[in-house]
């Protein structure tokens, strides 16, 4: 009887974790939707390519996070949590100086997401300030968005910026 139980449950936890393995961020649909995927493509596209800080505080990136799928058909993404792009900024030294989602909680639950033909856009914005809340210096940055259910570079794009310094 005992046996029996473990085997249902290693058997149980095996299903469970082939699941789980499944249910990861490559499309849900083999292979005809895993073609498609492979040609969409991100691009991110920044309200201007040079910011000042105010007086009134740090100046805010305006982003857009474009995900082009050349069709047919949609392309279902599964996603480890209920968020769904993600854009960093990296400093001349690759550094990262701010994350959008840094201060940001997400619903740890699976889900899904179609992208129909065309293109999907997600907007971001995004304070340049440092943890702390003050304003990130000038200097030249780079600015990355990405898909978060796939590895970090396969449905990500960049955009170089620049910060002056108040006149």
């Amino acid at each position: 009887m005992i046996l029996r139980w473990m085997r249902r449950l290693t058997l149980g936890g095996l299903a469970l974790a082939l699941g789980l393995a499944a249910a990861g961020c490559e499309p849900a649909e083999a292979p005809k939707s895993a073609q498609a995927a492979a040609k969409m493509t991100v691009t991110l596209k920044l309200d201007r390519s040079t910011y000042e800080h105010t007086a009134q505080g740090p100046a805010v990136l305006k982003a857009q996070l474009v995900v082009h799928n050349p069709g047919p058909g949609a392309v279902r993404l599964t996603f480890p949590s209920s968020q769904r792009y993600d854009l960093e900024v990296r400093n001349e030294r690759g550094q990262v100086v701010v994350r959008w989602s840094e201060e940001r909680a997400f619903a740890m639950v699976l889900g899904e997401e179609d992208i129909p033909p065309g293109e999907k856009t997600y907007g971001i914005e995004l304070k340049l300030a440092s943890e702390g809340g003050q304003p990130l210096p000038a200097g030249r940055y780079t600015a990355r968005g990405w898909v978060t259910c796939t590895e970090p570079e396969a449905y990500s794009a960049t955009a170089p910026f620049e910060i002056r310094a108040a006149r």
